[in-house]
């Protein structure tokens, strides 16, 4: 899906940061920390940002090879991230 988002005329609507975000992150493999000092803010911003991409990315192209147990499972790992992110 996010090869998609460069490949093919028909693509969800995407800020710039976001279309960054996948390259560095999806299509490089950079770690966190690289995405952190190329993109500014922190690491975990960029995590939850992403997951957010994802979903966006899933309700355009379809979901129906995600399934709503793998969905939930990605929701509960970032809301612990959030709440950790919280506490600080």
């Amino acid at each position: 899906m996010c090869k998609a988002v460069f490949l093919t005329d028909k693509k969800p609507e995407l800020d710039e940061s976001h279309k960054r975000l996948i390259i560095s992150k999806v299509l490089q493999g950079k770690s966190w920390e690289k995405v952190k000092d190329e993109l500014g803010k922190g690491s975990i911003y960029w995590m939850i940002e992403l997951k957010d991409v994802a979903k966006k990315l899933l309700a355009f192209y379809g979901s129906n090879k995600v399934s709503k147990r793998e969905i939930k499972k990605l929701d509960e790992v970032f809301e612990k991230i959030r709440k950790k992110m919280k506490n600080r």
